[in-house]
Formats: structure tokens, C-alpha cells, sequence
């Protein structure tokens, strides 16, 4: 199992729901994750471990992660992560 925790891509790339971790499968997919924004050009950052507790590390603490722009159509990320995510 891999865990994987949703970050905005600025700043200090702030949880964009603190303390969320999805599971995702080895050599599968987690289920549909939805998100809402008041900005259609932020970047996802999403940080990922072996533990929940891994992927929430703050993000000096966590080189392990993979950036994903966000589309300008929020229904292409209607998906779930291992489909449209690709490290």
C-alpha cells in the first residue's frame, strides 16, 4: 500500500486537506478523489510513503512527491489517482 497526501503546489505547499492520506494499491488505483479550488491554475503537489504518517511529513521533511498541473476543466481529474497520475 502507498499513501498519499494532496499539497498545493506554492509556497509552503499547504495540505489541501490537512491531515487527509489516500491508499493507494502497488500496481493499482485508489478510488475517485474530488477537489474544489477558487483557482483553476494551481499545481498539485502530492507527497507520497510507505505510512500515512510518511506522506504527511511537511514537505522539507519529504523528498518523495510528483506534480500535477491541474487542468482547466476540473471534470479531467474525475479519475482515480494511478490513471491520470504518472510519476
Amino acid at each position: 500500500m502507498l499513501y498519499v497526501s494532496v499539497r498545493a503546489n506554492t509556497g509552503a505547499n499547504p495540505e489541501l486537506s490537512p491531515g487527509l492520506t489516500i491508499a493507494v494499491p502497488v500496481g493499482g488505483c485508489s478510488d475517485t478523489v474530488h477537489f474544489t479550488s477558487g483557482n483553476s491554475s494551481i499545481n498539485l503537489r502530492l507527497y507520497f510513503g510507505a505510512t500515512p504518517a510518511q506522506a504527511l511529513l511537511p514537505s522539507a521533511g519529504n523528498p518523495n512527491f510528483v506534480i500535477v498541473t491541474a487542468p482547466q476543466e476540473c471534470e479531467e481529474l474525475n479519475e482515480p489517482l494511478g490513471t491520470c497520475v504518472r510519476p
